[in-house]
């Protein structure tokens, strides 16, 4: 006869309270029953699992891996009941979600999210700093680029990519690079404050390296970087969907599009696996849904990425 999961849960019982009456009492049965059901227990497997004596119970230590085993038993069959009491509970409840200043489609994303579900509210913290998700309470961040190790758990929701631009009279003034080198005698506009032998990370022939870059304008906002491409001060690496409108206008050209950098991982990250609730499920779900639409506008700000710079 196979070992029964109700003698074991019974056994998880009698430990969790140390005595048999205690479980007993507990599970509304007679105390001869556990103490039946915990000896079966043992005879089925063939060894002792309790010390018994007039005054206390104690493991031995097959009755300690077994306790052991059994507890993360009855925890995972418990989060299965949560979660499929959670699939038939219509999400409720405040959300509170932080996502960068520079991600545009985010309130529309939002707004059609709080349509498909009228009994969530959210709180919503449009922000360029890096939030601590579980000090300052945040249900949800959205992130990209690699993620530090933390006990986050982090959700992919898609990629983006990056291309070199530069408005046709800058090109016509100065000419096209050619190659990734050549961008070292162009003006480029940083994306940030300035620093000290900035960067880009670009694709070339042998992978990925290091292109130093040099310009007149540094600034922290991709719309100001998008407005002094066109307004012809250099090259700039911008996400697409800043660009797509002025690509197929002809009012920026696109530079190196070989060398353009790798794309970057977008993440929802939140505290834990384990009781997600309902309405932090069902956001997840429907950032993966719109993040899979390339009609939709989706753009982090840099403090998300991975530098480019030392």
């Amino acid at each position: 006869m196979k070992p029964d999961l109700n003698d074991l849960m019974i056994f998880t019982q009698v430990v969790d309270l140390g005595s048999f009456t205690a479980a007993a009492d507990a599970l509304a049965v007679p105390k001869s029953t556990v103490s039946r059901r915990v000896s079966r227990l043992e005879s089925e497997f063939g060894v002792r699992l309790l010390q018994r004596t007039t005054r206390k119970l104690s493991l031995t230590d097959a009755g300690q891996s077994l306790y052991d085993r059994g507890v993360r038993i009855r925890s995972d069959f418990e989060a299965a009941q949560q979660l499929v009491a959670e699939l038939h509970e219509e999400p409720r409840g405040r959300l509170r979600v932080t996502a960068p200043v520079e991600f545009p489609a985010f309130p529309r994303l939002v707004t059609d999210f709080l349509t498909r579900w009228p009994k969530v509210q959210m709180d919503l913290d449009l922000t360029n700093r890096r939030v601590d998700v579980v000090k300052q309470g945040f249900d949800l961040a959205v992130r990209a680029g690699e993620l530090a190790d933390s006990s986050l758990i982090a959700n992919k929701l898609g990629d983006r990519r990056r291309i070199l631009v530069a408005s046709p009279t800058y090109l016509a003034d100065r000419g096209a690079p050619q190659t990734i080198d050549d961008l070292q005698t162009h003006d480029c506009i940083v994306f940030g404050p300035w620093w000290s032998g900035a960067s880009w990370a670009l694709t070339g022939p042998n992978g990925i390296v290091k292109v130093p870059i040099t310009g007149r304008l540094a600034v922290n906002h991709l719309d100001a970087v998008r407005h002094a491409a066109l307004e012809g001060y250099g090259i700039a690496l911008l996400p697409t969907d800043w660009v797509d409108g002025d690509l197929a206008a002809e009012r920026l050209g696109t530079v190196l599009p070989e060398a353009s950098p790798p794309k970057t991982a977008i993440w929802a990250v939140y505290p834990s696996r384990k009781h997600v609730p309902p309405a932090v499920r069902v956001f997840v779900d429907f950032l993966k849904e719109r993040f899979a639409d390339t009609r939709t506008s989706l753009v982090v700000n840099r403090d998300h990425f991975v530098p480019d710079g030392p």
